[in-house]
């Protein structure tokens, strides 16, 4: 028998649920982009937001990346904006390059952790390297970080999700 569509009602059933599902996602989107145009958002107070930010486009042992820290460096001017919710400068923490080590990020994330009240928002953006052992363990790698060796080099993002939990 050839490969192709099965014949028959199971083919059109599949393509009526497919419809069906597309029709609801547009409603979906539809009523969502009316309560967005129909009501002014709660905005939260900046006072209220943070963010870590992270970007590494330059490593010790590993291969470079084209816009990582770049990547970084505009999410951190979006949430300083009106748009991004005027985060204080103040309340954003960058850490870029070579600036980047397990150190400090484990220092920010500590830092921050004595800042945030609860309620405040947090937003932590990591764009770099990632890797995940044969075991499914994953690491964020900072800029002098060895895949090779990840659990004493790398941020674990287990610990990441933690810390989360606990109240970052």
């Amino acid at each position: 028998r050839p490969a192709g569509p099965l014949p028959g009602p199971m083919f059109h059933a599949r393509s009526l649920i497919r419809t069906r599902e597309t029709i609801l996602a547009l409603v979906s989107m539809a009523i969502g982009l009316g309560v967005c145009f129909s009501q002014e958002p709660d905005r939260p107070d900046p006072e209220n937001l943070w963010a870590v930010v992270v970007g590494i486009s330059r490593y010790a042992h590993a291969d470079p990346l084209k816009y990582a820290a770049s990547d970084a460096q505009s999410f951190r001017d979006f949430l300083s904006s009106p748009r991004g919710g005027g985060v204080p400068a103040d309340h954003i923490f960058t850490l870029l390059e070579d600036q980047a080590t397990r150190k400090a990020l484990e220092i920010e994330l500590e830092s921050m952790q004595k800042r945030v009240k609860t309620g405040d928002t947090v937003y932590i953006f990591l764009a770099g390297h990632g890797y995940l052992t044969t075991r499914g363990i994953g690491y964020f790698i900072p800029s002098a970080g060895d895949m090779r060796v990840p659990a004493s080099t790398s941020l674990s993002f287990s610990a990441l999700k933690e810390l989360i939990e606990l109240g970052l």
